[in-house]
């Protein structure tokens, strides 16, 4: 998989004092491969290849993450900044409003969050996301649309807006498609849809999105738009994969999607969003936040034998270097006793 970053961006969670060239060589060297980077006036563009399995480092944050642990591996001083494991989200259960949300069945999804926001101003962008956008070969729409596309490239994880007042009934149903429906999407194209396909529809029998592939134009947020209801989704991977495929639709959502972000983060980027929202198109949230999570997180204990790790590795890893590295990396409860690692 293929994604393609700006140095700033990966600086925005990334504080240290290497160079561009550092941080290439350093992640090149044993992390997200490199492929290519240029120069577009004081930007650097990097063009970086995920293996297909770690979908946790196709973002900003996530490659950021990584060349983190390998320059503090490397000994050159790094901080990881602006996690959003670590984000605080705001209490909003003294809002009397709920969304209407149902699910046909409970494996189409493995989290989705959502939230309404009221009296939002659609304007063009900040020049900066715009810029950041462009040089990324995506192109600008509004400051809404906007917001979503540039927390999928610094997050991983896809969101969508709706023209709240566009839904009919506002009682959202997201469930498999019938054969035979049709959907007009974003791209100004109609699809003809299969029994795999998932969808959301809103009360009134109208289809408004080809979950995790693209929006439908039944909802879409234009600059009429006053009021919306944004959405952080994390679908059943093999069935946006199927869908994606079929349509021929290979959208960057499509492509996350179908290799399983973490739902855990769901609400953290749902609250960035917000805060995007509010201070570049004004307006206040209306509801309570939508959070559906059927099977919850449970966390998992893994332990190695580090005399096998080292023979394997080919390599006599110190202790301290094992746990500043798994440390780096997220992990936690890293413990080494007689030699088993636990983390």
């Amino acid at each position: 998989m293929d994604i393609i970053l700006t140095e700033k961006s990966l600086r925005n969670f990334l504080k240290t004092s290497a160079s561009t060239s550092e941080i290439i060589e350093n992640l090149c060297n044993s992390g997200p491969t490199v492929d290519r980077f240029h120069q577009v006036s004081a930007n650097t563009v990097l063009e970086i290849e995920i293996i297909t399995n770690r979908i946790d480092s196709a973002s900003a944050f996530g490659v950021a993450r990584e060349a983190n642990a390998i320059l503090n591996q490397n000994n050159i001083n790094s901080e990881l900044i602006n996690n959003p494991y670590q984000k605080n989200v705001t209490d909003y259960s003294k809002i009397s409003t709920k969304l209407n949300f149902a699910f046909e069945k409970e494996n189409l999804v493995k989290r989705f969050a959502a939230v309404s926001i009221d009296n939002v101003v659609v304007k063009p962008s900040p020049k900066d996301t715009e810029d950041l956008l462009t040089l990324v070969n995506q192109r600008p729409i509004n400051n809404l649309v906007d917001i979503t596309n540039e927390a999928t490239l610094l997050y991983g994880i896809p969101s969508h807006v709706f023209d709240k007042d566009k839904l009919a009934l506002q009682n959202l149903l997201l469930r498999n498609a019938k054969a035979g429906e049709k959907i007009a999407t974003l791209d100004n194209t109609t699809q003809n849809l299969q029994d795999t396909d998932l969808i959301i529809e809103d009360g009134s029998g109208r289809i408004v999105d080809l979950c995790g592939v693209m929006g439908g134009q039944v909802a879409e947020v234009d600059e009429h738009t006053k009021n919306i209801v944004l959405i952080v989704p994390i679908y059943e991977p093999l069935q946006i994969r199927k869908t994606s495929l079929f349509h021929q639709k290979r959208t960057l959502a499509a492509q996350i999607y179908e290799k399983g972000p973490d739902p855990e983060l769901c609400l953290s980027i749902l609250q960035n969003i917000i805060d995007l929202i509010l201070s570049r198109a004004g307006g206040q949230v209306s509801s309570k936040i939508f959070d559906y999570y059927p099977h919850g997180f449970d966390s998992k204990k893994v332990s190695i034998n580090l005399q096998w790790l080292n023979t394997f590795s080919g390599l006599n890893i110190p202790e301290t270097d094992i746990k500043n590295i798994l440390n780096n990396l997220g992990f936690t409860k890293v413990e080494i006793v007689e030699d088993i690692l636990t983390c």
